[in-house]
């Protein structure tokens, strides 16, 4: 983006609707398949606020990945038992720890950020939600790193 009146429609102005059918279309995305991500991103992100024991215990990225990794398994186990398998390792689990930790883990205002990133994750998911061009590229990258690490396929 080479230009600023470029990047602020990109992140702010709302695409019309029949533009983010086709885009749902083209990138064969499922409304079950979101509706199963956002609750997937949902429950990791209220593992690790409940289960986080603060700044003055959780003291460095050893400490950092130790908890991620735990909440991770805590996760995916969840899953597990209603019959949804997704990959232990992979991309996926690579994305949410780069997110976590630059956004929540480094964060000072953890209560506030995790609000926004349930947000985000909601916003950007929810098939029914106005979109920015943004949202698309976001929503693409995350469905196809979750899709593609789902063990048992959904129809």
């Amino acid at each position: 983006m080479d230009n600023p009146k470029n990047f602020i429609e990109y992140i702010g102005k709302y695409l019309p609707k029949e533009q983010t059918k086709e885009f749902f279309t083209q990138q064969n995305i499922k409304v079950e398949q979101t509706d199963l991500f956002i609750d997937f991103t949902i429950t990791l992100l209220s593992y690790l606020h409940e289960s986080y024991l603060g700044d003055d215990t959780i003291t460095n990225d050893v400490d950092r990945y130790g908890h991620f990794n735990w909440v991770w398994k805590k996760t995916l186990t969840q899953y597990k038992k209603e019959k949804i398998k997704f990959k232990e390792e992979g991309y996926h689990k690579d994305y949410f720890w780069y997110f976590l930790h630059e956004n929540f883990y480094i964060a000072k205002d953890k209560e506030k950020i995790l609000v926004g990133m349930k947000e985000f994750f909601r916003t950007v998911l929810d098939i029914t939600k106005d979109k920015t061009m943004s949202d698309l590229d976001n929503m693409k990258v995350i469905y196809n790193t979750l899709k593609e690490n789902l063990e048992n396929k959904l129809s």
